[in-house]
């Protein structure tokens, strides 16, 4: 039976006095909207996004690890795909004045039948979601980490929650899993870029997520970062599109190179904590790519502290070699 707005109505006290049974605490109007603020869900954030349905106690959020996919919100949304969004099972509810989230809900799954009776009981992720979000419960993220890890991995691909670092370690596993089997970052979708389609397209950088490898302890198995940040390069500064995976298509010159500096400022300061000096992709990218460095200099390096002086070295270095290289000594 698929739910609309009357039976969610209904569902919604429900759900919360079930919530409130197992532990969660309600939590205020500004808590819950500050979360959605960091969540990019805020009501002047979600404005912006077409996917997004307000209705008068709740908002639908469609998410990835759901089958959302943002190919959808490319060339606009016709009326085939918005009844496709509103009422298939791929968005997280949140809701208001109650404030807490649920999964779009299809209602067999709130009821259990127990000795003949049947009862509303919401399922134990739901439950460990909301008192991780909204409570800061430790014991539910730790139950998430162990028994729902896609829950948290969808709060950074969906939402750009990139500041937790247990999080972003479940991400990183997973694209360093991605890139050992096929070795290129044709799966490094919604990673450390995305490209969200509002009303002004633009490009998300997960900056959490590239600070997190810094944090990593140093060791042959953590150096492949720097493989696969140099390899993530090499394909957003590629002019020929053969061989590219299709969405690094979705992103602007001026996008591409954003992120190509971006992953060029923490590849070096990952280099700097194994004590690497030898030549880099990105090295020959910025001494022979002069629309690359002109677009640094135009954006002052993109304000990363020190980042210009790095360059700097980095250029003077690669002409040295290139010029004994030519000179033979």
């Amino acid at each position: 039976m698929r739910i609309d707005e009357r039976y969610i109505n209904i569902l919604i006290p429900y759900a919360f006095n079930d919530l409130m049974k197992r532990g969660f605490v309600p939590v205020s109007s500004a808590l819950y909207n500050k979360k959605l603020e960091e969540l990019g869900l805020a009501c002047e954030q979600r404005q912006k996004l077409p996917y997004i349905y307000e209705y008068k106690h709740y908002f639908t959020s469609p998410t990835i690890m759901q089958g959302w996919t943002d190919d959808m919100a490319e060339d606009g949304i016709d009326k085939k795909e918005r009844e496709y969004i509103r009422n298939a099972p791929i968005s997280n509810i949140f809701v208001k004045g109650y404030n807490f989230c649920l999964p779009k809900p299809v209602l067999d799954s709130f009821l259990r039948n127990s000795k003949g009776k049947v009862a509303f009981h919401l399922s134990d992720k739901i439950v460990h979601l909301n008192k991780f979000l909204f409570n800061d419960s430790k014991a539910s993220f730790t139950w998430l980490l162990h028994n729902n890890p896609e829950a948290l991995k969808d709060l950074l691909l969906s939402y750009g929650y990139d500041t937790n670092d247990a999080i972003n370690k479940l991400v990183l596993k997973d694209i360093s899993t991605e890139y050992a089997n096929v070795e290129d970052v044709s799966g490094l979708i919604n990673t450390f870029i995305r490209k969200v389609y509002d009303k002004k397209p633009h490009m998300e950088i997960r900056e959490g997520l590239m600070k997190t490898i810094l944090r990593l302890p140093v060791n042959d198995k953590n150096v492949m970062w720097q493989i696969i940040l140099e390899t993530y390069i090499d394909y957003l500064l590629r002019k020929d599109k053969a061989g590219c995976p299709y969405w690094l298509s979705h992103f602007t010159w001026e996008e591409r190179y954003k992120a190509a500096a971006y992953l060029g400022y923490y590849l070096y300061k990952d280099r700097l904590r194994y004590q690497q000096n030898e030549t880099t992709g990105f090295a020959n990218e910025l001494y022979y790519n002069d629309e690359f460095r002109d677009n640094l200099e135009k954006h002052h390096y993109f304000m990363l502290p020190g980042f210009k002086e790095t360059c700097g070295k980095i250029y003077e270095e690669y002409d040295f070699l290139v010029k004994t290289s030519h000179t033979g000594e």
